[in-house]
């Protein structure tokens, strides 16, 4: 993936992400240990502030304040993002997901900038859309309304405004389920999206295929007069 639109930028994205990572891990480990929090399956930040997402059985004991843990990471990830900011020019907004690995249980991040296909994401003007943009936003939307119930999800095919559908799938062979009300959600913030794009004459009703980059965790859309899952996937 490109993660700085700036060629000449001296900031080491790979080193300011591992150092995130290993930041998140050692504050979810120790109120682990410490107060028996549970330990999440992913984290977003976006906004100065950070999320946990848990398993869908996970309970949080009474000694366990999971807002103060929420509160402790994002103040220490933003200084973090600030100090890289003004030293290396590295971003301080670009949104994150990290998540700890399934065997080793080491954490891992990455960055999304504003790029698709390594390109910058044009806002949309007055009466001009930015296809680039709706396609970014769209992925964008998919992928915060996932991140907390159903992570696994790797492609979605949508049909389009009118239509107001869209599939989802995950690896096939995987046994896996997503509550209706987490594809409900994710359906209705990409209609939303679609909706905002009329505004500028967006090709609303155009079909619309994303996938899931395996190193980066992140979704990228692309318009499809055929939009399917990928061939390897069972739909939910």
């Amino acid at each position: 993936p490109v993660w700085s639109a700036n060629p000449t930028s001296v900031c080491d994205v790979k080193l300011q992400m591992s150092s995130i990572a290993k930041e998140i891990g050692a504050k979810t480990n120790k109120a682990k240990k410490r107060f028996g929090c549970p330990l999440p399956t992913s984290a977003s930040c976006r906004d100065q502030k950070c999320e946990f997402q848990l398993d869908a059985g996970a309970s949080v004991p009474p000694s366990c304040n999971m807002e103060l843990l929420t509160v402790s990471v994002s103040e220490k990830i933003q200084r973090m993002r600030r100090k890289a900011n003004t030293r290396f020019s590295c971003s301080e907004t670009a949104p994150l997901h990290c998540s700890p690995q399934w065997v080793t249980g080491w954490w891992s991040c990455s960055a999304r900038l504003p790029l698709l296909h390594g390109r910058m994401a044009p806002q949309h003007d007055q009466n001009q859309c930015s296809e680039v943009r709706l396609l970014y936003d769209a992925a964008e939307e998919l992928h915060e309304a996932l991140s907390g119930g159903c992570p696994f999800v790797t492609s979605v095919a949508c049909f389009g405004l009118s239509s107001g559908k869209c599939q989802f799938g995950m690896q096939r062979g995987e046994v896996q389920s997503c509550a209706s009300s987490v594809k409900e959600r994710a359906t209705s913030k990409l209609m939303k999206t679609l909706s905002q794009g009329q505004r500028y004459g967006c090709p609303t009703d155009k079909g619309m295929k994303c996938r899931r980059d395996k190193q980066s965790g992140w979704l990228s859309c692309e318009f499809s007069d055929n939009p399917t899952l990928a061939e390897d996937q069972s739909e939910l």
